[in-house]
Formats: structure tokens, C-alpha cells, sequence
């Protein structure tokens, strides 16, 4: 008999439950986020789905407020930081909100400051308890002269060195991209850098981060690249992290294209030999459109015949050579090329016609 009146009070109560749950609002958690934040300005929206009545509070410590003695209700979706707002030394109450949601844009903020930003809930009379706070800090004012004239040297078919004059930023982020793509970086985001290509921890958009700092001088190779063309960009900025503001436009030489070396070719051993001619054979190289052969009478190449003395083949990997003469011993090499640039030359066959 108990069994089934503890069987039949526990149901009641679940059923009581149920019915509470079906009635009752669902209760969200008071919040909001920065939408937007400039050097003197953020943009903040909320959620009250309660529609309580909350105090959002801006200052440059932390707060720990008891009461609030005052409302400030504003029709006006800008609201500017004045002495009229002040609760105490550097603590603002922006305004006043029973909405269950909404945006509103503070101005007249320290550039490069980091703020409190506060959500207090009413909860007698002028007593406040603290919900719900975040860090917020305002962007440094942005360089005034871009960076310029970026200079490439000692490239290979994997690397390059970058050089470049800098602007009047304090540090400055260089991004290679492979292709014509440029990225921009976002205002507020910390870009960490690695001289290797490709490296996860520094990707931008499809480029990636080669370096961030402030040297005076800078003589950066970029390592790990594949062969093709890439387009490098450099931004000047000011502040850090949240801080960061990066000047975007462009400069004199800023940005510029540049592409790697080709790789060398493989040279193979030739086929068909006759008693003038033969079959030149090669590896294709990756990004090549056309490929250069040479054939001489000496190992050094200094007597290379006229008809095959840095001859365009076009984009192939093997050719028949005639009008040779008998009995003769020759050499051939041959080096990649695409336009804007030719690599380096194979290695050195040498062979005898029959």
C-alpha cells in the first residue's frame, strides 16, 4: 500500500512539474557582445529576454557596485561618455534598459583603453547585483604612412628574401599569398607569424603571416613556398590584440607580385642515337610552361652549337635532335622557365653519335 502512494505522489509532482514547465517562460541569461569598436566608439547589442530592469556600466577597473541612485533612459541609440554619466571617478552608467534586446553605440572613448562593461540587475529599490561583465578595449589610433617599397633577392625554387622600407606604425605584419589574392587583416586580432609557409598557427584568409614586429630593418626569407607566384603585402599597426588597428591601403611597390624559381630539370639519358641525331629527354618541373635546351661540344658550354643554343622547345619533356656529326661527342642540359622567370639548368649529359 505505500509503495503505491509513493508511486502516486511522485507522479502528482512530476505532473505538476510538467504543467510549471509548459507555463513558465524560458529564462535566458542576460547578456551582450561588441559588434563593433573603432578607436573612440563601440557598438554593443543585449538580451533581457526577462526585460528586467538592467544597468549597463562602463569603466576602466572592475566594479563591485551595491546600489545605483540614478536611471538614465535614452530614445537616442548614440550615447556619448560625458561627466553627466559619471557614477564615480572613471565608472559611467551608459544607460538604463528594460528592452529585451537592443544596440546601442558609446562615443567619446579613450583610444588604446581597456574598459569593464558591466550588466547590473535592479533587485530592490536601489539595490544592484552584478550579472554579467566583459573586457573591452578600444583600438590604438591607426599609422598614417604604409609601409613601401618592398624588394625581393636570393631566390630559389622554396624561398625568397624580403626587404622593404617601413612606415610609421609600430609594428607591421607581412602576408604571402600564393596567387593574386590579397588579405586583409581584421582590426583587433593578435596575426601570429612564422617564417615558413604554411604553417597553421599563421594563416590569413588563403595567405599566411611571415612576420609581425617592429625591427627598423627588415631582411625576412620566407621558406617552405612551392614554386609559382605569390603576392606579398605588408601593413603598418598600432597597439596589440584587442588594440591592434592596421592602416590597409596600399603604397608605392605595396604589394608586389613575385614568383619563385623554377626547379631544375631532370636531364635523362638519351634514346635513338644515330650517327646525327638523337632523343633529348627530361623531367617536367611543376609550374613550367616552356623549357630551354643547349647543346655544346664542351662540358662548360662555351662551344654550343647555333641551331640548340638555349632553344625554346615549348612545353614538352622530350625532342629529336638532327644535323649532328658522326662520331662526336656532345653534351645537352636544359633549365624550366615561365614567364618572368627561367630556372636553373638539369644536370650534364654527355653522349657520342655512331
Amino acid at each position: 500500500m505505500k509503495k503505491v502512494l509513493l508511486i502516486l505522489f511522485s507522479f502528482a509532482i512530476a505532473t505538476s512539474l510538467l504543467a510549471q514547465s509548459k507555463n513558465s517562460p524560458k529564462i535566458e541569461q542576460i547578456n551582450a557582445q561588441f559588434t563593433n569598436r573603432t578607436e573612440t566608439t563601440a557598438t554593443f547589442t543585449f538580451q533581457n529576454p526577462e526585460k528586467s530592469l538592467i544597468y549597463f556600466v562602463l569603466s576602466t577597473k572592475p566594479t563591485n557596485l551595491k546600489q545605483i541612485d540614478k536611471d538614465i533612459l535614452s530614445l537616442e541609440k548614440t550615447i556619448k561618455l560625458d561627466p553627466r554619466l559619471s557614477l564615480e571617478n572613471d565608472v559611467y552608467l551608459i544607460v538604463t534598459s528594460k528592452q529585451a534586446n537592443g544596440e546601442y553605440t558609446i562615443t567619446e572613448l579613450t583610444p588604446r583603453t581597456k574598459y569593464e562593461f558591466a550588466i547590473y540587475k535592479r533587485i530592490d529599490n536601489k539595490k544592484v547585483e552584478k550579472v554579467w561583465f566583459t573586457d573591452m578595449s578600444t583600438l590604438a589610433k591607426e599609422p598614417t604612412q604604409q609601409a613601401e617599397n618592398i624588394a625581393f633577392s636570393d631566390a630559389t625554387d622554396k624561398s625568397f628574401k624580403i626587404s622593404l622600407f617601413r612606415g610609421n606604425g609600430e609594428r607591421r605584419i607581412v602576408v604571402v599569398t600564393k596567387g593574386n589574392e590579397t588579405n586583409l587583416p581584421v582590426d583587433g586580432v593578435r596575426y601570429f607569424a612564422n617564417q615558413n609557409y604554411g604553417s597553421k598557427d599563421n594563416k590569413i584568409g588563403s595567405g599566411y603571416v611571415v612576420y609581425n614586429g617592429g625591427d627598423r630593418m627588415i631582411d625576412l626569407v620566407v621558406k617552405n613556398l612551392e614554386s609559382g607566384e605569390y603576392t606579398v603585402q605588408v601593413f603598418e599597426y598600432n597597439g596589440d590584440g584587442e588594440s591592434a588597428n592596421y592602416l590597409t591601403k596600399t603604397a608605392s611597390n605595396n604589394p608586389r607580385k613575385y614568383r619563385t624559381l623554377l626547379a631544375a630539370p631532370k636531364a635523362l639519358a638519351p634514346e635513338l642515337i644515330t650517327h646525327d641525331g638523337f632523343v633529348a629527354k627530361w623531367t617536367k618541373v611543376q609550374g613550367a610552361t616552356t623549357y630551354y635546351l643547349d647543346i655544346a661540344t664542351d662540358k662548360d658550354f662555351i662551344n654550343r652549337l647555333e641551331l640548340y643554343s638555349d632553344l625554346d622547345v615549348g612545353d614538352i619533356d622530350e625532342i629529336e635532335v638532327v644535323d649532328l656529326q658522326s662520331d662526336n661527342t656532345y653534351f645537352f642540359r636544359v633549365r624550366a622557365a615561365a614567364p618572368g622567370t627561367k630556372g636553373a639548368y638539369s644536370n650534364v649529359i654527355q653522349f657520342k653519335t655512331k
